[in-house]
């Protein structure tokens, strides 16, 4: 009778590995996980929706000397305010060594910004809402094509 038993298992177990194997497949065994960065969003508005992700520089806690020696998704990403209602000035010295690819205004300027580097060295100044201004220095390795 233990004989009978065991051959009735054998075909049940098979078809619940089989179904199972089935249902991950297909996805049906719940929710996946991604590897993708979530956008970087600011004031309501996405800059970069890139599976790679930014590397945002927060410039009011950017340690003073401090280089930008890569670029990464988009170019050089910014975050220049903390707030949607007071925004920053951003200006490059020399002037044609950037442009500002990607940016979110508001009526006072930037908030936040994505550079498009033309040169690997030079200077982005950041003239905040309060008047003071910051300098990061840019010193790439290499120039990433837009």
């Amino acid at each position: 009778m233990s004989g009978k038993r065991t051959g009735l298992r054998r075909p049940v177990v098979a078809v619940l590995v089989g179904s199972s194997t089935l249902l991950s497949a297909c996805g049906a065994s719940g929710p996946q996980l991604s590897s993708a960065a979530p956008p970087w969003k600011v004031c309501g508005r996405v800059l970069i929706d890139s599976a790679a992700g930014p590397a945002v520089i927060d410039v009011s806690r950017w340690p003073m000397g401090k280089t930008i020696t890569q670029e990464t998704v988009g170019g050089i990403d910014l975050a220049l305010t903390h707030h949607c209602s007071v925004g920053a000035e951003v200006t490059f010295s020399p002037p044609e060594a950037a442009v500002i690819e990607k940016s979110v205004a508001v009526d006072k300027g930037l908030v936040a910004a994505v550079i498009q580097p033309v040169r690997k060295r030079f200077v982005i100044y950041v003239t905040g809402p309060s008047g003071n201004r910051r300098a990061l220095k840019v010193r790439l390795h290499r120039l990433v094509p837009p």
